[in-house]
Order: C-alpha cells, then sequence, then structure tokens
C-alpha cells in the first residue's frame, strides 16, 4: 500500500480521496473532574485554562494533563481542600475579571460608579478606626466644604457619596462578607495555623468568644485576623466553648492536623486544663482524631503582663484594692466599709495606720450619702442588664430613676431621709441636706441631658410598647396601613399583653407586617461585621467586587434598617451609665 493512500490523498490516477479524521463529529464531552485535577473550565465551548487563560482546542484528557505539567507545577502539591479552595478562587477570579472587562468600565467610571466606590473606602476607614456611625454626614459636609474651596466644580460629586449611618452599616455588612469569604478561601492553603480566644460579655449580658486565627501556607505568607465572633446565649462553660470553636474551624475549613498552638485569656472555662476546660477537651478531640494533642497553650501575654504590674508595692494598700473593683461593686463596698467604719478605725489605728477623715462628721456624712446615691444607681444599672432587654424597657427604667431624683431632692429639701438609710442613721446636726439635695439635682439634669437624644425616639419607642393603643396620626405614615392590620387580628391583640416584646414580634408574619417585624431586629451580626472589618491585618476588601454586587441589587428599603437604629440606639444608652468605651455608636439624625 502506497504512502499516498494511507494519508487519505488524491491518487494520481483519480482515485476518490480518504475520509479526513474530524475531531468536531467524536463528540469528545467536558469531564467535570478536569476541573478539579487540571483547573480547566469551558469558555465559550472552548476549554480554558484559569491560570494562564491558554485554550486547548482538542477536547483530550492527554492535552489537558500534558499542559497542567508544564504550567501549573506549583500547584501539584495542594490537599484536597487546598485545590479546592484554589478552583474557587481562581473562578471567582475569572468571573471577576470578565465582569471587569464588560459592563465595569462603564459602570464604575460613571459619577454614581465611583460615588458608590467612595462611599465603601470611607465608610471602611470609619470602621476601622471604630469611629461611630453618626460621623458619616459629618464627614460628608466637611469633603463639600475643602471641595468648595479648592475644586467648586466638583461639588455636586461629592453630594453623591452616600454617608449615612444607615448605609454605613449597610458598608459594614457587605465588607465583612467580603472579608470572611477571602478569610475562608486563604484559610483552606493554611500548612500550619493557631488560634487564639477571648470571652467576654457585652453590653446587652451576652457573652462573646472573640476567635483569631493566625495562618501561614506554603510559601511564607502570614494571614491574621479574626476568625469570627460567636455569642454564647446560655452558658460560658468549657464545653459551650469549644463546641463553638470545633464549629468555627469547620466553617472555614481548617484542618486540625495544621493546627500547633492555642493563645487564651485568664477564664478558667476556657485556659483550664482539667477535665472540664477547653484545653482539656481539645486535647482529648485531637486524640480522637489520631493527631498529636501536646500543643502549646499560653495566656494573653500583654494580660498576664498587666497581673504582674498590680502585684508591685503602692503607696497606700487600700489604693490597691479600691483600684482593683468593678464599678457594679462599688455601692457594695461603700456599704461595707460605711457599717464597718468603727471597727476599721480601731484596726488602722492598731496597726499605726490611721484615717483621719473618719473623725470628721462631714467627712462621714459624705461618705453616707455617697453609699446611699451609688447604691440606688447600682440598682438602676442592675436593671439595665440581663438578656431580652429592647429600648423601650430601657427607657422606661430611666425615667423611672429620674422620678426618684425629682422625690429624692424634694424630700431631702425637706429633711426626710426615708430613701437614705446611711444618711438617717447618723445625726442630723452633721448633715449639709441643701448641699445633698443640689447633688441630687445636678445628677438629675446630667440624667435629662444624656438621654435627650434617645426621647427624640418616644414616638417609635411609644409604638412598640402600645402598638394597640396609640392614637393613629400619631404612628409614622410608613407603618400606618400595617398598624390598621395589627390591631384587627384579635389574636394578636390577645396575646400582646403576656409576651415580651422581641417575643411578640416572633408572631409577626414578614409577608404582612414586614415593617413592624424590622422593630426586633437583632444586632450580633453588626457587631461581628463591625469587629471583623476592625480586626483584620493583612486582608483588604475586594471594593471592585462589592461595587458590582450593589449595582445588581436592589438598594435596601429605610424601613429594614429600622430595627439597626432603635437597638443601637440600647447601646449607646448601656454605654453611658457603665462609662464604656462605645465601639459601635449608632445615632441617626
Amino acid at each position: 500500500m502506497s504512502l499516498s493512500k494511507q494519508g487519505g490523498s488524491s491518487t494520481p490516477g483519480g482515485a476518490p480521496p480518504g475520509k479526513k479524521r474530524k475531531i468536531d463529529s467524536e463528540n469528545r464531552s467536558f469531564q467535570q473532574r478536569w476541573e478539579y485535577e487540571y483547573f480547566f473550565v469551558v469558555v465559550d465551548e472552548k476549554l480554558t485554562c484559569l491560570v494562564c487563560n491558554t485554550v486547548i482546542a482538542v477536547r483530550k484528557e492527554f492535552n489537558l494533563k500534558r499542559h497542567y505539567s508544564t504550567h501549573s507545577e506549583q500547584f501539584k502539591n495542594l490537599s484536597a481542600p487546598q485545590r479546592v479552595a484554589k478552583l474557587e478562587e481562581l473562578k471567582e477570579a475569572r468571573a471577576s475579571s470578565n465582569a471587569k472587562t464588560t459592563s465595569a468600565p462603564n459602570r464604575l467610571m460613571t459619577r454614581s460608579g465611583t460615588a458608590l466606590h467612595a462611599s465603601f473606602v470611607l465608610s471602611d476607614m470609619l470602621l476601622r478606626r471604630g469611629k461611630p456611625f453618626t460621623d458619616g454626614p459629618f464627614i460628608k459636609e466637611c469633603l463639600k466644604t475643602a471641595a468648595s474651596i479648592v475644586a467648586p466644580d466638583a461639588v455636586a460629586h461629592f453630594e453623591t457619596i452616600s454617608l449615612s449611618p444607615n448605609t454605613i452599616a449597610d458598608r459594614a455588612d457587605d465588607i465583612a462578607r467580603d472579608l470572611a469569604s477571602q478569610l475562608r478561601r486563604k484559610g483552606a492553603t493554611f500548612s500550619h495555623f493557631t488560634l487564639a480566644l477571648d470571652e467576654s460579655t457585652d453590653l446587652t449580658d451576652t457573652a462573646q468568644l472573640a476567635i483569631f486565627v493566625r495562618g501561614i501556607d506554603e510559601e511564607m505568607n502570614i494571614l491574621e485576623g479574626l476568625l469570627d465572633l460567636v455569642p454564647l446565649r446560655e452558658t460560658t462553660k468549657g464545653l459551650d466553648i469549644f463546641n463553638a470553636l470545633v464549629a468555627v474551624v469547620q466553617k472555614y475549613r481548617l484542618e486540625w492536623d495544621k493546627f500547633v498552638g492555642l493563645a487564651t485569656d485568664g477564664c478558667p472555662s476556657v485556659s483550664g486544663d482539667k477535665k472540664d476546660g477547653l484545653v482539656a477537651r481539645l486535647r482529648v478531640h485531637l486524640k480522637s482524631l489520631g493527631l498529636p494533642s501536646d500543643f502549646p497553650h499560653v495566656h494573653c501575654i500583654i494580660h498576664q503582663e498587666a497581673l504582674c504590674a498590680k502585684s508591685l508595692p503602692a503607696d497606700e494598700v487600700m489604693n490597691v484594692v479600691v483600684k482593683a473593683v468593678r464599678w457594679l461593686s462599688r455601692a457594695k463596698v461603700l456599704k461595707v466599709f460605711f457599717d464597718l467604719r468603727d471597727t476599721i478605725k480601731i484596726f488602722l489605728k492598731e496597726k499605726n495606720h490611721p484615717i483621719p477623715e473618719l473623725d470628721k462628721p462631714k467627712w462621714v456624712a459624705e461618705l453616707a450619702f455617697l453609699v446611699d446615691v451609688t447604691g440606688h444607681l447600682n440598682n438602676l444599672n442592675l436593671k439595665l442588664q440581663g438578656k431580652g432587654h429592647v429600648i423601650s424597657d430601657m427607657l422606661q427604667a430611666v425615667q423611672g430613676f429620674e422620678m426618684r431624683l425629682t422625690l429624692f431632692e424634694e424630700q431631702l429639701r425637706k429633711g426626710e431621709l426615708f430613701h437614705f438609710e446611711s444618711l438617717k442613721s447618723l445625726s442630723s446636726s452633721e448633715l449639709d441636706l441643701i448641699k445633698f439635695a443640689n447633688i441630687v439635682k445636678k445628677l438629675r439634669i446630667e440624667f435629662a441631658d444624656n438621654f435627650k437624644d434617645v426621647r427624640k425616639m418616644q414616638t417609635e419607642i411609644s409604638l412598640m410598647t402600645v402598638p394597640f393603643t396609640m392614637p393613629l396620626p400619631k404612628v409614622p405614615l410608613p407603618l400606618q396601613n400595617e398598624v390598621i392590620d395589627l390591631r384587627c387580628d384579635k389574636v394578636l391583640e390577645s396575646r400582646f399583653p403576656t409576651m415580651k416584646l422581641v417575643e411578640f414580634c416572633t408572631l409577626l408574619s414578614a409577608e404582612r407586617f414586614p415593617q413592624l417585624k424590622g422593630l426586633s431586629r437583632l444586632t450580633d451580626e453588626h457587631l461581628t461585621a463591625q469587629l471583623r472589618v476592625m480586626a483584620r491585618n493583612s486582608l483588604q476588601p475586594d471594593f471592585n467586587n462589592l461595587i458590582l454586587e450593589k449595582n445588581a441589587q436592589v438598594s435596601p428599603t429605610h424601613s429594614g434598617r429600622f430595627g439597626l437604629k432603635i437597638a443601637t440606639k440600647v447601646k449607646n444608652l448601656i454605654f453611658r451609665i457603665n462609662g464604656f468605651l462605645c465601639l459601635i455608636s449608632v445615632d441617626d439624625t
């Protein structure tokens, strides 16, 4: 047989040509496993490499394998979870790149696109520095004022930047979600990682477990940041913390065989090495997985340093004791000190450490007054704590305390000491009651001034507390139709007096009462978002991707954030009373 016949070409004698082989007619289909094994996908019916965008014409596994071994050698040693994470990362990168090369430029170059980008960047700056959301409108005014001086033609551009408190809350959620997605992808590439835990109670009396991670990949890239913030609503035992930690590690696809260390605070339930402590349970868990359980466990170094510093000798032993007392305990400490003042005076004289003030009637009277006032303040503080409170409960407690202060002032001026037991135990000739009445008056004015912003929300608060009896004309216009429907529902009306407000709101149908249901929205997610943005280290938000997502969404309604306004008002209330630094301060104007 001639070579020409084997090749299927025409013979010199005019014989018919041989059949030419057509690859397309062989109907070679794309195998889904090729995505995972070789990082190839089908784009416009063509095999395309996700790593280098090379197009392979013939759908043969041999061609893909050869290309992969030549151009993707660095991915050969990835574990199964790492390959999955890398595949998702490459797919998202290609999708984002395609979007940017089509509709993105037109959208991003428009005034609305640049304004949205600026809104994200400025919101991120506020969040990173822990500034209150209410600073947004002020920053916008500053930008407009500066533009009117430097570039008057650009003032209109700055006007389109949205920096309202509600918008910044939205931005916080979006940025935090993007950072969490990045962290989940990066976590799958860790070759080793350590965890740090800190458990504390927030202002709603809910224990919050902050879990931080520091990981390193094969290329020695280090990543650290907040992994998650988990509310512990029931108990904070070692088992609760252990279960929360295991769930978070699984959520972010971290592998326990890469775990190499743990840092915790000094809480026994967290750091305890007994069988019920977190550390002991974690060691047992690792053993059950067939992994080494002798991981290093350390306490927070800065915390340990502070504890050491407290043991240093001070000028007065009593100063060390008093400074170590929490605010809530001061009333009790003062009460005990006052009741034992005579015994303490004798004891200190015997030890050659007399306190001259204990022999001064005026000073003792001021101490007695302070004991009584701090006792009343402590009672208010306890009312504001606890689970399930809403702003209406808080405001009612504050208003009741203000009424008591008014009563106390009047009674002190008349010499009535029924509500001042410590003062009542002293001789009346030693008491300057007018001075004490003026102090109570000043305290009442301070309360009225600090809570004036909350009183501006009296209409919304009344709607929450008395929705069935509040005069309809006083109901905000967007809510009037839903309030009418609510009042016509006799089943809900009968349940309202017997249930807590938050529980009652769970009965409201989201379809029938979309805006009223928002009044009870909780804010654990917003706290987590805020802390995730603040605690990030090397991760940066993908603003371009966030802008594309936001442009594809319908803008949220104002009512969707109504619950956030109210819930965060409660946080501001409690922060002021406890004297703590406010982490999230949202106060819509």
